[in-house]
């Protein structure tokens, strides 16, 4: 006969368990009623596993889950485990710590919660796959308190603080050993994903959020370091506006099909005067080398560069300039045909040469009048035409592969800066006509330096090595053979086209845009 529970007391508890012969068949007709109230924490629900575990008082106290009350009992290593474990009480320390986990959302404290997860740490327990546990992680507050929170709704780290209307960032609350024990536990990730950062931008875009510089910096910057081809589908599926900035200096977002990459500073400056709204996709002023690639990014949603769109005239009366007056001689080819070749720039030698002597066949017209360019530029919605003037000392016309000069600043030469300025623009813009912005204003200063210098070869050939710039073995022969050092030479650069092993077609291959190694040279 067994005792009623009500009459439970210490020593009938300890007389329990004690091992002799038959007792698992006994152990089997205790009832369940007695079972039940072994005495644990009373603020778990009667009828639940009791576990017992020896080391648990170092890490946990008994009202951290369902274990037996050590100051009921005693000395409980009176006690045998077997007994125990006959009693239906956990000493496995697997099933300790999945008991422990599975009441852990019961708590409400956060000192309780953080010692059953230094518990579960100090045996580095892991859950099992498949399992159906809710899997909720806590979040503390600064009273003491905190709230349980999904785990798909955390993150280890949040480096920009942009998530945290919407994310839980754990290395705000959790030390680094614990931060890697419940990343493990819970499968966190360790910094948002690119679905995140999208759902990100569409909140900003949907909620009329405020846009600032450095939140875009922020954003852009994930955007270019993790770019790929992944990435690009994503963004074009789901981006279909992009940042702008008014004249103000307000940020906003505009349909994309509305803006324009800045490719060229005047123009920018000339239509932003006279547009009612943005039209120039942002892009960050202090011109980090983590957005090298933003231009690439724009350009692959289909972002037009405005010197494409724009539509100008001149009226001014022009005559062609004779080859002796030209400004395009050895000393500048020398210059293209160094940067051309610069490893940084992956392109054959058969393009660059090709490159080089469309910049020889390049007509050259001066006019002695004021050049004042006439722009026009059709707006998608509203259909509107904008137009303005720029006055410029030199302006590449793309279409006819002209070079238009205002003869009076020609001849002034390295002293008028604005034609310098001018004119290294439009040989960059010719020589690399579908490149990025960062590519053309690399070799436009090197240009503009090349001015300073009178364009004299020895002064040249100085300032290449200073810009880690120099011209390889086939490439001195192309010169060579282009500014023969003898009228006698038989050698046409036609000649020496002819004998490159691959013939230059528009489809050779070549990549215009700079290598990001992790350790490359500035092209200042």
């Amino acid at each position: 006969t067994f005792p009623q529970p009500y009459w439970i007391i210490p020593s009938i508890h300890e007389s329990l368990p004690l091992p002799f012969p038959g007792y698992h068949r006994i152990s089997q007709a205790i009832p369940s009623s007695v079972v039940d109230h072994l005495a644990d924490s009373p603020e778990f629900t009667k009828g639940e596993t009791c576990s017992r575990f020896l080391y648990c008082a170092r890490s946990c106290t008994h009202n951290d889950g369902p274990f037996i009350d050590k100051s009921f009992y005693g000395n409980l290593d009176s006690l045998c485990l077997n007994g125990l474990k006959a009693l239906g009480v956990q000493t496995d320390t697997e099933d300790v710590c999945a008991l422990i986990f599975k009441f852990l959302t019961s708590h409400n404290q956060s000192v309780r919660v953080m010692r059953i997860y230094r518990f579960l740490q100090k045996f580095n327990w892991t859950r099992k796959l498949g399992n159906d546990l809710i899997y909720q992680l806590w979040i503390p507050d600064h009273i003491g308190g905190g709230k349980w929170v999904s785990s798909w709704d955390c993150v280890l780290h949040d480096k920009d603080n942009l998530f945290g209307h919407c994310l839980h960032a754990l290395d705000k609350y959790y030390g680094t050993r614990l931060l890697n024990f419940l990343s493990k536990l819970y499968v966190v990730a360790e910094f948002p994903c690119l679905d995140r950062y999208i759902d990100l931008w569409d909140s900003w875009v949907g909620g009329n959020h405020e846009l600032s510089a450095i939140k875009l910096n922020s954003f852009w910057k994930y955007i270019s370091e993790n770019w790929n081809s992944s990435t690009e589908e994503s963004l074009k599926t789901r981006l279909t506006m992009l940042p702008a900035m008014e004249m103000s200096g307000k940020l906003r977002v505009v349909k994309n099909e509305e803006l324009f990459i800045p490719d060229d500073l005047l123009l920018k400056m000339a239509f932003s005067k006279v547009s009612e709204k943005p039209l120039f996709v942002w892009f960050p002023q202090n011109g980090l080398s983590a957005f090298s690639r933003l231009y690439e990014i724009y350009r692959s949603l289909g972002i037009r560069k405005i010197s494409e769109v724009v539509e100008f005239s001149v009226n001014c009366k022009f005559e062609k300039l004779e080859s002796e007056e030209s400004l395009i001689g050895r000393p500048l080819i020398k210059v293209v045909l160094s940067f051309l070749s610069n490893p940084l720039i992956i392109m054959p030698v058969v393009e660059r040469h090709r490159r080089a002597k469309s910049l020889l066949d390049i007509s050259l017209f001066g006019t002695e009048e004021p050049m004042i360019v006439s722009y026009s530029l059709v707006l998608p919605s509203p259909k509107k035409r904008l137009q303005v003037e720029v006055r410029k000392k030199v302006l590449w016309d793309n279409k006819s592969q002209r070079l238009l000069l205002h003869k009076p600043s020609w001849k002034e030469g390295h002293k008028d800066i604005e034609f310098i300025t001018n004119f290294a623009r439009a040989i960059s813009e010719a020589v690399l006509p579908n490149s990025t912005t960062d590519l053309v204003d690399s070799l436009c200063k090197i240009i503009k330096m090349s001015f300073a210098f009178g364009f004299k070869e020895d002064e040249i050939d100085s300032l290449l090595v200073t810009q880690n710039l120099e011209l390889s073995a086939d490439d001195e022969r192309f010169l060579d053979c282009a500014f023969p050092p003898f009228k006698s030479s038989l050698v046409s650069i036609e000649l020496l086209l002819s004998r490159l092993e691959s013939p230059c077609t528009p489809e050779t291959p070549f990549n215009e845009e700079l290598r990001t190694p992790e350790k490359k040279p500035r092209l200042n």
